[in-house]
């Protein structure tokens, strides 16, 4: 099944589902600073309009983030367009040396501890998404489904 039966639309090369207040994204070849204020403005709209965000990496074709785009990560009004939950999976492990880079710098310049969950296989990030995402939906008194 590929991506497009499941429902994805491309962004510039990636794609990415929106499924109400879950956002996935399959990051395809080099993640760039648009790419990444693109996906920004994405995670801002959509906490806006269901006032929560949990997002879904699939980094199995990720080959690279530019330095536009780790400086895009670090930038802007962090409280409009941070998730709930953050999953990734098939992440290489160059791209999770960048990605440790990026939230130990966020911690330090801006004491904002940013976590993301990786997982080896979608199976198992699925899983726990779908775990997590209906605990903090109980805790913030949200619906338990989008």
């Amino acid at each position: 099944m590929s991506e497009r039966d499941e429902g994805f639309v491309d962004l510039g090369r990636h794609a990415i589902r929106i499924d109400g207040d879950t956002l996935t994204v399959a990051v395809r070849g080099v993640l760039t600073g648009e790419d990444m204020r693109q996906l920004l403005d994405l995670f801002a709209r959509i906490k806006r309009e269901h006032g929560s965000l949990f997002v879904l990496y699939d980094g199995r074709q990720c080959t690279s983030v530019d330095a536009d785009a780790r400086k895009a990560a670090t930038q802007g009004r962090f409280h409009e367009r941070e998730a709930d939950l953050r999953v990734a999976f098939g992440v290489p492990y160059v791209i999770r040396t960048i990605l440790n880079m990026i939230l130990r710098a966020q911690k330090v310049l801006f004491n904002r501890d940013v976590k993301v969950h990786l997982f080896e296989h979608g199976n198992e990030a699925h899983a726990f998404l779908e775990k997590e995402r209906a605990r903090i939906r109980r805790e913030k008194g949200l619906k338990t489904s989008p």
